[in-house]
């Protein structure tokens, strides 16, 4: 994905050096203008359960999707009250369980909170955010309950339900 200003990438390093499971392993595909301090603290951490790819071809993003256990959305703290990565309705329809680094009162928490699919810390609790990574490698049920509660929320952001309130929205503006 996007490795940009918006997205809180440096998060990931800290939260790989805290995770104590051995079947964790981080990966991160996508470039951007924060790639070379994403290198960088990789390397001052000296993280070894952290991999790190250029983009991909679009026809390998369902293998990628399907190689996870757990997505990670994550917005720096003045972009999580105006925006929700569309990634995130992608990993929904993948039916992966999420972790998100965003405001408390953001949509994407009140999305996790409705669908109760994941997670959601503050950009303090990176020892909080390793425990669940910890959590959901141990606890198939909880990894699957999860997944479960991923794949019916996405039913709820269709283009099918996007075209719905696309027309209500320009009656509204019509009248």
């Amino acid at each position: 994905g996007n490795l940009g200003a918006t997205h809180d990438t440096l998060i990931i390093p800290r939260i790989a050096s805290e995770v104590k499971s051995q079947k964790a392993l981080f990966l991160i595909i996508g470039e951007g203008n924060q790639k070379k301090r994403l290198i960088e603290e990789i390397k001052r951490l000296q993280i070894t359960n952290l991999i790190l790819l250029p983009y991909q071809p679009v026809d390998m993003i369902p293998y990628s999707f399907a190689s996870a256990d757990i997505a990670m959305v994550s917005l720096c703290r003045n972009a999580s009250s105006l925006s929700i990565p569309s990634k995130t309705f992608n990993f929904m329809s993948a039916g992966l369980p999420l972790l998100c680094v965003t405001g408390e009162g953001s949509e994407l928490n009140n999305i996790v909170n409705k669908y109760n699919n994941g997670r959601c810390f503050s950009h303090e609790q990176v020892i909080e955010m390793a425990a669940f990574i910890d959590e959901i490698a141990e606890n198939e049920d909880l990894l699957y309950a999860y997944r479960a509660n991923s794949l019916k929320g996405a039913a709820d952001y269709t283009s099918k339900n996007a075209d719905i309130i696309a027309e209500e929205v320009i009656k509204a503006i019509s009248t």
